[in-house]
């Protein structure tokens, strides 16, 4: 997919006045700072378990709930906020408006009364693809690192902001047909041919793959894949698309079209329905 501008419209300075609140599962990777990135890591596995259950309801958080969680490490057994300071009382009121608790170490407690520290394990222990994290000398990560952190961050959300808002639009009860919607949004991703293919977190490639691969014929099944899935939005499609449509025999020329279309049609169906722009997939590599 193509990169777009993430102004989404209106600034979030407006949408605050208008009482408009942007809500993410994952933090804007444009949230973290190098501050932040050891308190990501020490949380991002209870992180991605809590996006994972269904069950108990759960709640996209505000950018400044996320901030007060990357900053106090809130989720991360190792919290630094006091349970008598005034930071405490106010960032109780705004997680428990978002579907969380804070306990008196200053931990998030999710729904059913488990800790966050439960599902983080060790306390104080980095890790990354199943490795221990150990930091350069100077107290930093690796760029190396940093840049697969971010990526996944970026992947991850536009993973779930696209199955939500499939599932938003088109309003699927009956089992076969969610299933089958699941499936048509597993089919834009690269990798989803495999038996151990699963939508988060993503596996952490080597090279651009998917809708960001470098080479056009490589973007193509995901891009027409996608555009299958939006073909069934009861959303107003663009000039041009019914021509391409059922997208079959398409020529590379009409393919690069139609990823311009797709584009466009995305990020202003998912700003016409969050009112923000859309995380969109990124380059692992540069060219």
């Amino acid at each position: 997919m193509r990169d777009v501008n993430r102004d989404g419209g209106e600034s979030a300075g407006q949408r605050q006045k208008e009482g408009k609140v942007d809500l993410y599962l994952f933090p804007d990777p444009g949230l973290l700072r190098p501050k932040f990135y050891k308190n990501w890591l020490l949380s991002r596995q209870m992180w991605i378990w809590r996006a994972s259950q269904r069950e108990i309801g759960v709640k996209p958080l505000s950018p400044s709930m996320w901030r007060d969680c990357l900053f106090y490490g809130l989720a991360t057994g190792l919290s630094t906020i006091r349970y008598d300071s005034k930071e405490f009382d106010k960032i109780r009121k705004t997680a428990l408006a978002l579907g969380c608790d804070l306990d008196k170490s200053g931990q998030i407690v999710l729904p059913g009364r488990m800790p966050a520290a439960d599902v983080v394990g060790d306390k104080g222990v980095m890790k990354w693809k199943g490795l221990e994290v150990r930091l350069k000398a100077d107290g930093t990560m690796e760029d190396g690192l940093v840049k697969e952190m971010l990526w996944e961050l970026f992947e991850m959300s536009f993973r779930v902001e696209l199955q939500a808002l499939d599932k938003e639009l088109m309003k699927a009860t009956d089992l076969d047909n969610i299933l089958d919607r699941q499936d048509m949004v597993r089919n834009c991703f690269a990798g989803r041919e495999g038996a151990e293919f699963v939508l988060y977190p993503p596996t952490i490639p080597e090279e651009n793959v998917g809708m960001a691969s470098d080479l056009l014929e490589d973007r193509r099944p995901y891009i027409i894949a996608l555009a299958r899935l939006m073909h069934d939005w009861p959303v107003r499609k663009p000039n041009g698309w019914q021509e391409l449509a059922p997208f079959r025999k398409l020529s590379m020329a009409q393919v690069e079209n139609l990823e311009l279309l797709v584009t466009r049609l995305y990020c202003q169906t998912f700003y016409d329905v969050r009112r923000r722009a859309p995380l969109t997939p990124h380059k692992i590599k540069r060219v």
